[in-house]
């Protein structure tokens, strides 16, 4: 939340970058090809959407945003090395919260304070389809509430990329481990992929599909995104079942109480030490004193 994006190789130690980006980040996504492109999108409270490309291996380098001044007076210049290039691809509608690049790597989903937006990447573009990079295609809005409104900021959605070949696949227990950028080449020319998102008591399943196959008249659409699933009032719903358990709990609780206990005191009375004052049944509220008189037991009150 300082501002800065660290990026470490977990094989060569010296592979290392960091971007001072001079404002609250809280969401990073890197590229599935990152080792070849040096790609990743960030985002945070500013509300920018930023894709940044490059940067200097083992220095720290500021953003080349007006959120961040160049480093040192050589930075000024335009002097100061690769330091990479940054570039606003969305920004206006609140903070950012979450940002996923797809299993395939061709799309890019985020959330930010007005919804769930989706935009075409860099990865597995055609000749012809080389200035649909980064054009955002879809969008779903938030529930319009008062409750909405105001915590909208504060619930943090989660979103992720089914991958349904895991899930049809018969041995679970088996897992694969593939080379992330070798899994986006081979999904790259896949058919439509769905993401699923849960944000603040409601789910949606998105399904995301080339623009080809929804092609209609006028201007071809790289892609295109469309509800297939979608539940609302979770908290509500989860709510209302929680006061029905407590509310049978709360009967049950009654019954045993008014019914059982002044038997339960009853019999008490009647099996205790002689000498004990013991409280009646709490219908009668009568207080009991046993004495111990030549083998008998003699009370002032009777325990019925």
């Amino acid at each position: 939340m300082d501002g800065n994006v660290c990026v470490a190789s977990l094989v060569d130690p010296k592979d290392v970058t960091l971007r001072n980006f001079g404002r609250p980040v809280s969401a990073v996504a890197l590229s599935p090809e990152y080792k070849s492109d040096r790609t990743y999108v960030s985002g945070g409270k500013s509300g920018n959407l930023v894709l940044t490309v490059g940067g200097r291996v083992g220095a720290s380098s500021n953003a080349t945003l007006g959120g961040a001044s160049p480093t040192g007076w050589f930075g000024s210049l335009g002097l100061g090395g690769n330091n990479g290039k940054d570039r606003v691809l969305h920004n206006g509608e609140g903070a950012i919260s979450c940002i996923k690049w797809s299993r395939s790597g061709k799309y890019v989903a985020w959330v930010n304070e007005e919804g769930i937006k989706i935009m075409r990447s860099h990865l597995h573009l055609e000749q012809t389809e080389a200035e649909h990079a980064w054009e955002r295609f879809g969008h779903t809005d938030r529930p319009r509430s008062q409750m909405w409104d105001e915590m909208a900021g504060v619930w943090k959605p989660r979103v992720v990329w089914i991958d349904e070949d895991s899930l049809e696949r018969e041995n679970a227990s088996v897992v694969q481990v593939d080379d992330a950028s070798t899994r986006s080449q081979q999904l790259g020319n896949h058919g439509p992929e769905k993401l699923l998102v849960g944000w603040g008591g409601t789910i949606w399943i998105i399904k995301v599909s080339r623009g080809d196959q929804l092609a209609g008249l006028g201007k071809r659409r790289i892609a295109s995104a469309e509800i297939t699933t979608k539940l609302v009032n979770l908290f509500s719903r989860l709510i209302s079942l929680l006061s029905n358990i407590i509310t049978d709990y709360g009967r049950i609780v009654s019954y045993l109480v008014f019914h059982y206990i002044p038997k339960i005191y009853y019999l008490f009375c009647l099996i205790s030490s002689p000498t004990m004052t013991i409280l009646g049944p709490l219908r009668s509220r009568l207080a009991l004193l046993a004495e111990f008189d030549e083998g008998r037991m003699v009370s002032n009150q009777s325990c019925d």
